[in-house]
C-alpha cells in the first residue's frame, strides 16, 4: 500500500485556533501568527508538535500508523498590510502492517520505524477589509524519508518517494456576530508529484479544507474541517479504490492552557471512501509560541 495515499500530510493537520494572547482570533494556520492585538511590526515564531493515530486497510492488509510531526513557523510583516509566513517541518513514523491470512498462509505483522518526508512552505496574506482576507502560497515537500531504523524494517520506505509541489488559495471571512473568534475559511490546494522515484505512485489531487471555527468561551473552541481532508484523486490508483472522492467528517475541540500554549483533540471518519485515504484518524496536538 502506498502510504502517501491515506496518511494525513503536515499541512492537512492543523487546528485553526491561534496560540497567542487572544484565544479566539479568526485566523487559519497559514496566517496563525498574525492575530489581532499583536505587534505586527515584529517577527513572531512558534512551534508545533502533534501525534496522530491513523488506521487504514486494503483488501489484503490492515495498517496502524503513528507519526510524530515537528514544525517551526515564523511570521514576517511586510509593507502595505502584507504578511509573509514560513513553515518548516519534519516527520517521524512508527507503523504496524498486518498481512491478512489466506488459505495457504497465516497472517503476519511487521513493524517499521523511521523518518518521513520533510518540507518548506511560504505564504502571503493580506486583509481586504475588517471581515475578508485572502492568502496564497505554495509548499515544497522532498523525499527525505530514510529507510527503517529497526532490524526488522531495513527495507521500509516511510515517505512518498516523490517531490511534491502544493500551490493553494484561501478566502477567509471573520464572523464576529457568531462569536469573537468565529470564521469561515475555505481553502483549496493542489498536490502534484514530480521527479523522485519513478516507481512511486503519481500524486495529482485537489485537497479541500472548508474550515469553520466557533469559540465556546474564552478557553474552549470547536473547529470543523481543520485539515485538507476532502480529496479527489486524479493520480495513480490505490488498492481498494472504486472512485475519485474521499469525503470525511472531520472536527476538533481545543483548549487554551495559557497565553502561550494550547492543546486540541481531532477526530475524522470517512463518509465517502471511494478513494481510500484512512479508516479512522485521531490526533492530539500541542502548540506554543516563543
Amino acid at each position: 500500500m502506498t502510504l502517501q495515499t491515506w496518511a494525513q500530510d503536515p499541512s492537512a493537520i492543523s487546528p485553526t485556533q491561534s496560540f497567542l494572547n487572544i484565544p479566539n482570533t479568526p485566523h487559519t494556520f497559514e496566517d496563525v501568527l498574525n492575530t489581532y492585538g499583536q505587534n505586527l511590526t515584529k517577527i513572531e515564531h512558534s512551534w508545533e508538535v502533534f501525534t496522530p493515530l491513523e488506521t487504514a486497510s486494503t483488501p489484503t492488509t490492515k495498517t496502524i500508523r503513528i507519526p510524530v510531526w515537528l514544525r517551526f513557523l515564523s511570521a514576517i510583516p511586510l509593507d502595505n498590510g502584507w504578511r509573509l509566513n514560513f513553515l518548516a517541518y519534519s516527520l517521524f513514523i512508527d507503523q504496524w502492517t498486518t498481512t491478512l491470512a489466506t488459505p495457504n498462509s497465516p497472517s503476519t505483522t511487521t513493524h517499521e520505524s523511521g523518518r518521513g518526508d520533510a518540507g518548506l512552505q511560504a505564504t502571503f496574506s493580506h486583509d481586504l477589509n475588517e471581515r475578508w482576507r485572502f492568502g496564497v502560497g505554495a509548499r515544497l515537500q522532498g523525499p527525505t524519508a530514510g529507510r527503517g531504523i529497526l532490524s526488522n524494517s531495513a527495507d521500509a520506505e516511510l515517505g512518498s518517494g516523490n517531490w511534491q509541489i502544493m500551490p493553494w488559495f484561501q478566502l477567509h471571512a471573520a464572523m464576529p456576530e457568531l462569536s469573537q473568534g468565529a470564521f469561515f475559511a475555505p481553502t483549496m490546494r493542489w498536490a502534484t508529484s514530480f521527479s523522485g522515484n519513478l516507481e512511486s505512485r503519481r500524486i495529482n489531487e485537489p485537497q479541500i479544507r472548508p474550515t469553520f471555527n466557533f469559540d465556546i468561551n474564552d478557553r474552549w473552541f470547536v473547529t470543523l474541517y481543520p485539515t485538507y481532508a476532502i480529496r479527489v484523486n486524479f493520480g495513480g490508483s490505490v488498492p481498494g479504490q472504486t472512485g475519485r472522492l474521499f469525503l470525511p467528517a472531520d472536527g476538533l475541540i481545543g483548549y487554551k492552557l495559557n497565553d502561550n500554549l494550547q492543546v486540541s483533540l481531532q477526530a475524522a471518519v470517512p463518509i465517502i471512501r471511494d478513494y481510500p485515504v484512512y479508516n479512522l484518524f485521531t490526533m492530539l496536538w500541542f502548540r506554543g509560541n516563543f
